[in-house]
Order: structure tokens, then sequence, then C-alpha cells
């Protein structure tokens, strides 16, 4: 079992506990590698963004959470319902509160309702310390706030500009491992096609040497036929059986043969010693000894033909 199967079946354990019934083959093995390459590729990313989400909202939860702070440091929740704070929220809503309002206010504080708008007055003075403003002005109040909200709005486009450039980083990353995946898979293509051409080639050449052995064959075969014919004349010739053995009366024939080409050749040499005691004739010494020295050599040919023969076995 290689890696890429242990890996399969390790994702598959995972996801399904119990292994469902498949066939084991080659392609179906790289289809469910590439899935679960893909499935967890896309888990990763899924996670990281639910990360992210988390993390936004633990940040709403701490800004809501902020705020909530700052309205209670305000106490706006707490004005109560009397006249004089009710035209104070009419005319803070109207973006009207003023100085003069204050004045009214303070004028108020100092009179029958200073009870009624002290906490009112106390409220916007903690406001004005949380906002850190120098007056009391509503201009002042509503700069203050706008600041507040143009910085959480800047923070919130930051976030947002954050997330989506991790989200494109993402997209790029599963790109880029995907194309990184075909580069992979046509490197192992091009790697088996040279694997197969190499072999092509070591087939083809074999191939080639094998025609080549067969014409040599051919070639030897051609060469060997008159050869083999003249030695088949050549054991017939000698009485030799078919199994290559020469028989014990051959042997016999063969040296009568040889005594009797050694009786014939006994004359011959005494004949031609004769003739070297003979007046010179310079022509018909020439013509005889010619005669009889090629006569001689035909004689020791057979003689060593069939001497060669004897002793071959």
């Amino acid at each position: 079992m290689d890696e890429k199967e242990q890996f399969v079946l390790q994702w598959l354990r995972t996801r399904f506990d119990d292994i469902p019934p498949f066939e084991r083959t080659e392609n179906s093995i790289n289809i469910l590698f590439q899935l679960a390459h893909n499935n967890i590729q896309q888990n990763d990313v899924y996670s990281e963004l639910m990360q992210d989400h988390r993390r936004r909202i633990r940040e709403y939860q701490l800004m809501s959470q902020r705020n909530k702070n700052i309205l209670k440091q305000t106490k706006l929740f707490h004005i109560p319902s009397a006249n004089a704070s009710s035209s104070l929220n009419a005319s803070t809503s109207s973006g009207s509160f003023n100085s003069s309002v204050l004045n009214t206010s303070s004028s108020v504080l100092g009179n029958t309702s200073s009870t009624t708008t002290r906490p009112i007055v106390r409220a916007l003075a903690e406001t004005a310390v949380t906002l850190d403003i120098n007056d009391l002005k509503n201009s002042s109040y509503l700069l203050a706030i706008n600041d507040l909200t143009q910085e959480n709005d800047k923070v919130v486009d930051q976030h947002l500009s954050i997330s989506n450039t991790a989200l494109q980083l993402s997209k790029k990353n599963l790109l880029a491992v995907k194309k990184l995946n075909e580069l992979k898979k046509l490197l192992d293509g091009f790697k088996k096609e040279q694997e197969k051409r190499a072999s092509d080639d070591t087939v083809e050449k074999r191939r080639e040497h094998i025609e080549y052995l067969k014409k040599k064959a051919e070639d030897y075969e051609q060469q060997i036929g008159p050869l083999r014919g003249e030695i088949e004349k050549m054991l017939s010739a000698a009485q030799i059986d078919s199994l290559g053995e020469i028989q014990h009366t051959t042997i016999v024939k063969m040296y009568q043969d040889v005594i009797e080409l050694k009786s014939k050749v006994e004359p011959k040499l005494q004949k031609l010693a004769s003739y070297h005691n003979l007046p010179p004739d310079e022509n018909g010494v020439k013509v005889s000894i010619i005669q009889a020295e090629s006569e001689l050599r035909s004689l020791e040919d057979k003689f060593k033909y069939k001497a060669q023969e004897m002793w071959a076995e």
C-alpha cells in the first residue's frame, strides 16, 4: 500500500468513520486523493473564515460594550421626565443645544427645579470629559461624536479591507495550489512519456539487433550450405554412419589404402632417384623431374588427407 492510498483511507475514516466499499484502482485512488486534498484545503479556508467572523463578532461585542459604558457614564438613560428635561432633550435632538440652553438650565438649577436639572448637567459634564471637549456647546458634542463615528468607520473599513485581502489571498493560494497540482500532473505525464519513449527505443534497438542477427544467420546458413554438402560427401566417402562414428572396418580399409599408396610411392621414388644417374639431358630431365614432382605432390596430398581423416576424430 503506497502513501497515496494510505492518505485516502485515512481521509475516508475521518469523514465517514467506516470506509464505504469502492473499487481500489489506480484511477479511483487518484480521484479520491485529489478530492481529499481539495476538501482539506477548503476546510482550512472555511476555518480561517469562521475564525475571522468570530473575531469580528468579538470586536462588535467589545464596541457595543464600549458604547454601553459611554452611555452609562453619560447617564442619558436616567434623564427624568420633567418639563425642563423634556425641553432639554427636544432641543438636543433638534441640534439647537447651545450656551443659552445651558444658561437656562443653570438658572433653573439655581431656582425651583434644581433637583431635576442637576443630573442632566452632571451627565453632560461627564460626557464632555469622556469625549475630551473643552466646552459644553451642542456643536462640540456633535463634532466629538462625529469624530468617534468616523474613527469607528475607519476601523470597520480597515477590518473589511483586511478581510477582503485575506479572502483574495486565500483564493490566490487555492489557485496556485491548483496550478501546482496541474503542473505536477503534467510533469508526471512527461516523465511517463519519457520512460515510454525510452522503452520503445530499447525495444526498437533490440528488434533491429534481432533483425541483424537473423540476416547474419541467413548469410552463415548460405555459406555453410556448400560446406555441409562437401562434408556429407566426405563422410559418405569415408563410410561414416549416421552417428558420425568411424567403423573399425573403415579404419582398416583406410590403413590398407595408406599402405597401398606407400607401395605406389616407393617405385616412383626409386624411379626418380634413377633419373639422377642419367647423363645430363637438360630438357628431358627437366620434364621428367617436373612430372615426378607433380605426381609425388599429388600422392603426398592424398596421404596427408587420409592421415588427417584418420586422426581428426
